[in-house]
């Protein structure tokens, strides 16, 4: 398997490879795109190239997080590992987010689980009203299970679930939310998700202005939000964007809008996009988030000349990737 596997299996490589890719094993190796050995892409100019960091080093960076703005992914080589046959998963329980927070960063840089992420989740009985869940998942031998109580004895959570699973069963468990949605007819709404990259020192002040927003009150029903700790140092994307620090979080709200009740939430996305930006975050840019001209030069920072030079020379007439209205 690859190091880093995105939630949902469904997603296609190329738009992954584009927007970075991000998974529970981000917090150990990086991006899904820190895994590409090689790419065979078609331009915007027409030409049909194979490249890699030795190999037309400039167009296999601008491909990887570009957006789709240079070449279109014919074919991605990505580097494998050998995937274990069983998993063990712990979902850890905490009641107020500080104390998550804080056993989030430790895990995030311990690196003692294979696999990192957690979820913010309605609740009556807490102070800001949601609890919020780490889940942790170590590779699982059988014979030589993990020890629970090397992994958890120092952490402070005050509930929890642990359960085994094969690898490929718990590697494509998204698939039965899938069919459960596509039954209820869900799967076929629209989804206008956010999903924001938050620098640690400012990550507890925006994620609870979010979940107390009544704009995003939704997210209580019909909803998920993801919120798990990532490494800046393991995204090495070039064109990857982050914010400052050594930790960030990614806070992602995972919303279905009923018929008529798109356009709200992403005015609604956009508001909470211009609050977290104030606050160091940057956006992961698989959104439903209008973004003017300006805002994704202020998004590339340093990195907009590099993406302009590359987009000039392999797309020069522009016919690639016009929905993210960058105005070149």
């Amino acid at each position: 398997a690859p190091p880093v596997l995105t939630d949902y299996l469904g997603a296609g490589v190329g738009g992954v490879l584009s927007v970075g890719g991000l998974g529970g094993a981000s917090h150990r190796h990086g991006l899904v795109a820190d895994s590409v050995l090689e790419l065979e892409v078609v331009t915007g100019a027409g030409e049909h190239l194979v490249c890699s960091p030795e190999r037309h080093g400039a167009l296999f960076h601008a491909v990887l997080a570009g957006l789709g703005q240079v070449a279109v992914v014919v074919r991605a080589t990505l580097r494998l590992y050998p995937a274990p046959a069983l998993v063990r998963r712990h979902c850890l329980y905490y009641p107020g987010l500080d104390a998550y927070l804080a056993d989030q960063r430790l895990l995030a840089t311990d690196g003692r689980f294979a696999y990192l992420e957690g979820q913010a989740r309605p609740a009556e009985d807490t102070a800001d009203g949601w609890t919020y869940m780490v889940e942790a998942v170590a590779a699982h031998r059988g014979t030589a299970p993990p020890d629970d109580r090397t992994l958890l004895g120092d952490l402070s959570f005050t509930a929890s679930e642990t359960e085994d699973l094969g690898y490929a069963e718990f590697a494509n468990r998204v698939a039965a939310d899938e069919e459960v949605l596509s039954a209820t007819g869900e799967w076929f709404h629209p989804h206008p998700w956010l999903n924001l990259l938050l620098p640690d020192d400012t990550a507890a002040s925006v994620v609870t202005g979010v979940l107390t927003d009544p704009a995003f009150r939704d997210l209580r029903e019909n909803g998920l939000v993801l919120l798990y700790p990532l490494l800046t140092r393991t995204l090495r994307a070039p064109l990857f964007r982050r914010p400052r620090g050594e930790i960030v979080h990614l806070l992602a709200l995972l919303r279905t809008a009923a018929p008529g009740t798109a356009d709200p939430m992403v005015a609604a996305n956009r508001t909470a996009y211009e609050h977290a930006r104030a606050k160091g975050a940057v956006a992961y840019p698989a959104n439903a988030l209008p973004m003017s001209p300006g805002d994704w030069r202020e998004h590339y920072g340093s990195g907009w000349g590099t993406l302009a030079e590359a987009k000039g020379r392999h797309d020069p007439h522009g016919v690639l990737g016009r929905g993210h209205g960058m105005g070149w």
